[in-house]
């Protein structure tokens, strides 16, 4: 069976059962934490490919990984990934039930990129503005990198909107290229 299809069954079986128990939002808080750490710490994917590491000490890696209080429907999700060997899969799982639960409650993933960090002003203009645009909920992920100079860059989906300095200063070079 191809990969992305077992992911996408799996998120869909954990989606199903989390919300047959009330408690998706709490499992999508939690999985969203695993999907962080397993960004933050590359050492977790490697431990849990590990065949030497016990079957136990994985669950405990991923209950570690998912936050201070992990709800029972993802403890027991824990045991049938690593029951049926698909610890190698536990990734693009955990992110196929983020874009599952997202798309069912209409929540938008925007990422905005900033020079300097910004305060909780701005955030909120933004959030205001992209659920204007969208129509649904939004989840805001800041990136401070300075590189970008000034300004931001702001991606919602498929969409990019880039009004940083270092954009703008791409573009004029372009444009000096193709017109020399």
């Amino acid at each position: 069976m191809h990969k992305v299809n077992i992911s996408v069954r799996y998120a869909k079986a954990l989606y199903a059962y989390s919300s047959a128990q009330g408690n998706e939002h709490r499992v999508y808080d939690c999985v969203n934490m695993l999907i962080m750490n397993f960004g933050k710490l590359p050492a977790l994917a490697s431990a849990l490919e590990n065949p030497a590491i016990k079957r136990e000490e994985k669950h405990q890696l991923l209950v570690s990984a998912s936050g201070k209080s992990v709800p029972a429907e993802l403890e027991n999700f824990f045991e049938l990934i690593l029951g049926n060997d698909r610890e190698t899969e536990s990734l693009r799982i955990f992110l196929s039930f983020a874009e599952l639960y997202r798309k069912r409650n209409n929540i938008h993933l925007c990422r905005v990129t900033t020079a300097v960090d910004t305060d909780s002003q701005t955030g909120k203009r933004i959030t205001e503005a992209v659920k204007k645009a969208t129509g649904g909920n939004v989840e805001i992920e800041k990136i401070v990198d300075p590189s970008i100079i000034g300004g931001f860059i702001l991606e919602v989906e498929n969409r990019m909107l880039d009004a940083s300095i270092s954009g703008k200063l791409k573009q004029i070079r372009k444009n000096l290229t193709v017109s020399v």
